[in-house]
């Protein structure tokens, strides 16, 4: 199954190209319009050969408890270039 996606990716994205092409020897000139069926020739060859799997790889990665544990700092008496700040000159 995985290889018959990959052949229709392939396909159309070569057919992508092919309608740029057409679209340039008939207009003589490069428009928006050749432009865009190149840069969407990319698109179905990296659905086609992107994995199955990435959604049960994402599903599957173990989800991580936020530590809550964060102490208050007091910011009144903190001079920003004792900390290596900048201070904007305008």
């Amino acid at each position: 199954m995985s290889s018959m996606r990959v052949v229709i990716g392939v396909i159309s994205s070569l057919l992508l190209i092919l309608i740029s092409i057409y679209n340039f020897t008939t207009d003589n000139s490069l428009t928006i319009e050749a432009w865009g069926f190149l840069l969407l020739a990319p698109l179905p060859l990296a659905i086609a050969l992107a994995s199955k799997d990435v959604k049960k790889n994402i599903q599957s990665k173990e989800l991580q408890e936020w530590d809550e544990d964060t102490e208050d700092v007091n910011n009144d008496d903190i001079d920003p270039i004792e900390y290596g700040y900048d201070i904007p000159v305008m």
